[in-house]
């Protein structure tokens, strides 16, 4: 099997055991949110605030840019484009985070 598929294939079987892992994090954390007596879990809620935060900003700051792009100057657009990174990485680690402190329960 060759050609660009390949690559796709490999990448899809990479991100299923971490789409599992967070689905079974965002399981539980669902649960003790509808729990009132489950036990605390302060790593899984600073994670996933921090997975949100990281989303928000990653996918904000480029539509914030875009709407007033024709205000910032140009030096503004590096800053979006450090924010919008950082964002993104911040997401994409706590999300790593998550499926490994889901997958240590397991």
């Amino acid at each position: 099997m060759e050609g660009p598929h390949n690559a796709l294939l490999v990448r899809l079987l990479l991100a299923l055991p971490g789409a599992s892992a967070l689905s079974a994090s965002y399981s539980e954390l669902r649960r003790r949110r509808q729990d009132p007596t489950a036990p605390p879990d302060a790593t899984a809620d600073l994670l996933w605030r921090l997975l949100a935060w990281g989303f928000g900003v990653g996918v904000g700051a480029p539509i914030a840019a875009t709407l007033v792009l024709g205000l910032l100057p140009a030096w503004m657009i590096n800053v979006v484009a450090a924010a919008m990174i950082g964002g993104v990485l911040t997401a994409f680690i706590s999300a790593f985070v998550l499926g490994w402190h889901q997958g240590g329960r397991r």
